[in-house]
């Protein structure tokens, strides 16, 4: 993940004053500096605000809709000591499995040699394969606080296409 630039307004404030307008004499800070730190001091607040709000939404963006790299990103967003936020797929559709060594293996693609295999053809009136819905279990107590981020978040990483439904537990 790339690293951002902290940002230190008593530092950088050092740094563009340089040591002669920060400094005094006996070796401490001058005023001219600590007024000058007291005018752009409550900067601070609002820079480390954006801070956390573009790290989240890094963390968001480099997520992929993949089980575990879901679910480890809402456990750290929303979860992160107890962690958990689980998510569950039952996939309902087809498993194609290559027919090995003639080992009788049911297979979904005609056998061109044999003529006795077991294979499973979907009909040309067969409704059309449906994915899945993804679960994704969410505690109570998060879900009546943050549920509207909660959808947000995983509407900004979600491909299209795919549902999923949030269920409390």
């Amino acid at each position: 993940m790339a690293q951002f630039k902290t940002l230190n307004i008593s530092k950088l404030l050092y740094e563009s004053m340089r040591a002669y307008h920060s400094v005094n004499t006996a070796g401490q800070l001058s005023f001219l500096y600590k007024f000058a730190l007291c005018c752009v001091y409550p900067l601070q607040a609002y820079f480390n605000q954006f801070d956390l709000w573009r790290r989240r939404e890094l963390l968001i963006a480099n997520c992929k809709w993949q089980i575990g790299q879901l679910t480890n990103v809402l456990n750290m967003l929303y979860d992160p000591i107890s962690k958990r936020i689980y998510i569950n797929q039952n996939s309902s559709g087809y498993v194609f499995a290559p027919n090995i060594d003639d080992a009788n293996s049911d297979i979904f693609a005609p056998n061109i040699d044999d003529t006795n295999s077991n294979i499973y053809l979907s009909n040309i009136n067969d409704d059309p394969l449906i994915g899945s819905i993804v679960s994704i279990y969410i505690p109570i107590a998060i879900y009546s606080v943050s549920l509207a981020q909660i959808i947000s978040d995983i509407e900004q990483i979600k491909l299209s296409g795919i549902q999923y439904q949030i269920i409390p537990f």
